[in-house]
């Protein structure tokens, strides 16, 4: 399974990454540039920039080597994909945090002191604020893009998965918060929501890649197929045995998906389709999809 004081760090240290890769992504969809909306996603990227550098701080030497082999905070394209997509839509990006990112190095967890675990609930509740605190301007964005105000890039319901996203990440880390064990419960909803927020991870790529004529989509609509069939079999019962069926074939889709997407980001890269994409996006959906493979095989 896993360490609970170790996973509440990797899992701390993951939310932040993303939602600041949220902030960012965001802003550079933003059709219609109001300066509301780009000053609030900007106070948001460096508030979450804020928060993981000290997740990063208490990482350090405190995490598993698996953790940082899984390329979940940084694949070797994260910053050629900020900077390009710094370029594109003018927001200026962090590159050390980036670089940061690759500093953390594993540890002996059998170190860590009980102590610790006070600075890791006190940043704890600091990110479960702050996600909360997120949602309602995603609901506030949504609202403002249904009433014609502002519009987003590729597609509106993009905010709709961000939404969804943070709600998945407000109900993990309150877990921790609240200091709960995990029950089968958690373990049958944290494989729902891998398997519904990989579907329509799958569904934006081929958006995106559609609008920029990238012939991937055959692997993107087989992916998918797997995934509806998959989350079709999430209404029985929760018991032991089903739990471990729907794991392990999640834990095959999101491997398929794995190791797609990053022959899909090294293509896109090498061959200069990130002059004419949000190349972040492709990236963050690339560590999500890591983190996923690498969070069901510790839900084993």
């Amino acid at each position: 399974m896993f360490n609970y004081l170790i996973f509440s760090i990797e899992n701390g240290l993951t939310i932040s990454r993303f939602m600041y890769d949220h902030a960012i992504i965001l802003n550079a969809l933003l059709s219609f540039k109001d300066q509301n909306y780009i000053n609030i996603l900007i106070k948001e990227q460096n508030d979450y920039n804020d928060i993981l550098l000290k997740y990063i701080k208490l990482s350090n030497q405190n995490i598993t080597s698996e953790y940082i082999e899984s390329n979940i905070i940084v694949t070797k394209h994260t910053n050629l994909s900020e900077i390009k997509t710094s370029a594109l839509s003018r927001i200026k990006i962090n590159e050390n945090l980036t670089s940061e990112c690759t500093k953390i190095l594993p540890g002996n967890l059998s170190n860590i002191i009980p102590e610790f675990n006070n600075s890791i609930q006190e940043i704890n509740q600091l990110l479960f604020i702050m996600l909360n605190n997120s949602l309602k301007k995603y609901y506030l964005i949504k609202k403002s893009i249904g009433e014609k105000k502002i519009a987003l890039f590729f597609s509106e319901k993009y905010i709709d998965h961000l939404i969804k996203e943070t709600e998945s990440y407000i109900y993990t880390i309150n877990f921790f918060v609240s200091k709960i064990n995990f029950t089968p419960t958690y373990v049958y909803c944290t494989q729902y929501n891998i398997n519904f927020l990989m579907k329509e991870d799958l569904n934006f790529i081929k958006i995106m890649l559609e609008k920029n004529k990238v012939i991937y989509n055959l692997y993107a609509n087989n992916t998918t197929n797997y995934i509806y069939e998959i989350m079709s079999t999430l209404n029985n019962e929760i018991n032991p045995k089903s739990i471990d069926i729907i794991n392990k074939k999640s834990l095959e889709t999101a491997k398929y998906f794995k190791n797609w997407n990053t022959q899909l980001v090294s293509s896109l890269v090498n061959e200069n389709y990130y002059t004419t994409t949000i190349t972040l996006l492709y990236d963050h959906i690339l560590r999500e999809v890591n983190y996923y493979h690498y969070l069901l095989k510790k839900l084993k």
